[in-house]
Parts: C-alpha cells; structure tokens; sequence
C-alpha cells in the first residue's frame, strides 16, 4: 500500500532517484496509519511485516505508536484464531504460527529499544495470552508491569483473570480479584466481567460455596444486579430475575444462590411466582 501510492508515485514523477527511492518519502505516522488498518481486519502478518520493514527499507524508527498498534494486530488475530478453533471444523495444526508469542516477543523489543509501552501495549499482551489461555504468560506481564512501576488497568486484570478461568487456575483467579478489591486508594474496581471471569473458575473446579460467597459479595457491592421490575399487561408489577447477560455457570449460581436463600428463611415464603427471564426463546444455553 505505502509502494503503491506513496513511493513508486515520486519515482514515476521522476522526482527521486529509484535506487533510492525508499529514502524520506514516507513518514512514521503514515506507516503507523496503515498498521492501524492491518489491526482493525486482524493482519498481524503485514503489520508486523512493516514494522520489520521501517527501519532497513523506509528509514524511518519505529516509535511506541507502531509497536503498539502491532501487538493490538496480534491480539485480534489471536481471539479470531481462538472462535476458529471452537469452530466443529477446525483441524488442530502443530505447525500454526502463535500470535501472543508474537505479541510478547514485541513487548521485549520495545523495552530492548528503550521504548516504555504504554497501558494499552500492556493490556494487549495480556489479552493475547488470554484468548490462548496462556495464565502464567498473563500474570508474568502484569508482574513485570508491577517491577517496572506500572499499575495494571482493569482491562488488563480481567485479561489476566479470564486467562487463569480458560488455564484452570481458579486459585490464582481469585488471588487477582482480591488483589483488585484490596487497592482501596486506587480507581480500579471490579465489574461484571471480573466477577464472571472468576465464578466460571470457581463452578469449573467445583468450588460451589466459594462462588456463592463470591456472588453474594457482588451482589451487595451492586457489581451484579439480576433483579428487574416489570409491569405485565394487566398492569401487575412483578419482580422478576434476569439472566439475559449471565454465563451458564454464572445463572447457575444465581438461581441456585436464590433458591437456597428461600429455604433458609424462617419467615412465611412471599406469595406469587418466581419470574425467570433466561434467554431470549432462541435456543440459547
């Protein structure tokens, strides 16, 4: 693309000698751009190709911009690759390249190049390894972002976390979450996603109470919030519990939590149905 209507346009206005024609004609912002475009259609390969290319064919030095914009590429390739393999389909092949190797190897040139990544190279990275469910890869980035001064954002940790829920690691998911909880003077709380994340671990390994606990918790915090109103046509208010947005795991403990807390009462049970909303009469899970 930048050959197409960048370069070989000045040689063929006679405007620079072609034996040089890569020299000073392209910029690193205009480099940057098209890596950007490789990002958004998940052409890791021609980015990462470009920024090998800046330097020794278009003279120009890559900056955190470039480096950035590549592992972002990288990341989307690898959570593509990764709804490919879900695919019935797919056949396994040893030999397929791995993008959030890729993506690391960039996050170590970038420091080798004296070139501090910014929040969201970091972030990337992270997610890379967990669209591959490499979790020990996830937290050694958040450990090396740690030694480095930096503070993980929530998009990071919630990377981090759902790579330990894929890697069946649900001890080191919940070390994260309570790392998130215990930063009181920071900003960073957890949210849905954190939340759900962490019980699609726990219900994995089986830690039934632990993911009450950890339900109820979200449930006080208001992080999660299953209970809608709704007037029918009759114009009758019923409280109703909405499971639209929940992971199977997750709605399983939801209703399961919810049962439980009916049987514990000592008070007469409130009269009326318990309204379910689970889906949306397509067949989902």
């Amino acid at each position: 693309m930048i050959d197409l209507y960048g370069v070989d346009l000045n040689v063929r206005l006679n405007k620079v000698n072609p034996s040089s024609k890569h020299r000073g004609l392209v910029s690193v912002a205009a480099i940057n751009s098209v890596i950007r475009a490789c990002s958004r259609d998940s052409r890791a390969d021609i980015a990462v190709n470009l920024l090998n290319d800046m330097q020794t064919k278009y003279n120009v030095v890559p900056n955190e911009t470039s480096y950035r914009a590549t592992i972002i590429a990288c990341n989307h390739l690898e959570h593509r690759e990764r709804r490919q393999r879900k695919s019935s389909d797919y056949i396994s092949n040893p030999l397929d390249f791995q993008w959030w190797e890729c993506s690391l190897s960039l996050l170590r040139r970038m420091k080798e190049d004296q070139i501090r990544p910014s929040a969201q190279a970091y972030s990337s990275a992270v997610s890379s390894c967990e669209a591959a469910g490499q979790w020990q890869r996830a937290i050694g980035v958040l450990q090396s972002m740690q030694e480095e001064g930096e503070i993980p954002n929530l998009y990071c940790l919630n990377a981090a976390i759902s790579a330990c829920e894929k890697g069946g690691a649900w001890v080191e998911a919940l070390e994260l979450y309570e790392s998130i909880r215990s930063q009181r003077k920071s900003n960073i709380k957890p949210n849905f996603i954190t939340v759900s994340s962490l019980l699609i671990a726990l219900e994995k390994a089986n830690q039934v109470e632990l993911a009450e606990s950890i339900y109820n918790e979200a449930m006080r915090d208001k992080i999660v919030m299953p209970w809608k109103r709704r007037y029918d046509n009759d114009g009758t208010l019923r409280r109703m519990m909405d499971l639209h947005d929940f992971s199977v795991p997750m709605a399983k403990i939801a209703v399961r939590s919810y049962l439980e807390s009916l049987l514990s009462r000592k008070k007469k049970l409130i009269r009326g149905d318990t309204i379910f909303i689970v889906g949306k009469g397509r067949g989902s899970e």
